[in-house]
């Protein structure tokens, strides 16, 4: 399954790439909002990781609402430090699929990919 990976931290993006990869995801990764957009035109990635802070909360919201404007069949999930109630509407209209706090959730993430991807495997 692709992933689409959107997080302006370099750092952040590498080892959420490298974790992906090595468990059999094939990943697409995008440092900007704009960035992440072209590679889902390019790519038609079933699934986006977005961090809501792409610099901005602004742009993660952008992103998030673009996505799912342009390409309704991915699935997104929504990585914060934040309060994720904020982000509470956007799971009830079924925009986003789910929200992790970031860094604590990683086998929560992985869980929910894997499951995902079995549907389209």
């Amino acid at each position: 399954m692709k992933v689409l990976l959107a997080d302006d931290e370099p750092d952040q993006l590498i080892l959420r790439t490298m974790l992906l990869e090595n468990c059999g995801f094939e990943t697409i990764a995008a440092d900007t909002c704009e960035r992440a957009l072209d590679l889902a035109i390019e790519h038609h990635p079933q699934c986006a990781v977005i961090d809501l802070r792409l610099p901005t909360e602004n742009d993660g919201l952008t992103l998030i609402s673009r996505l799912h404007s342009d390409h309704p069949d991915i699935s997104i999930f929504v990585l914060t430090g934040g309060r994720q109630s904020q982000l509470a509407g956007l799971l009830e209209s079924g925009v986003v699929k789910d929200v992790f706090r970031k860094g604590a959730s990683a086998p929560e993430l992985l869980g929910k990919l894997k499951a995902l991807a079995q549907g389209y495997g």
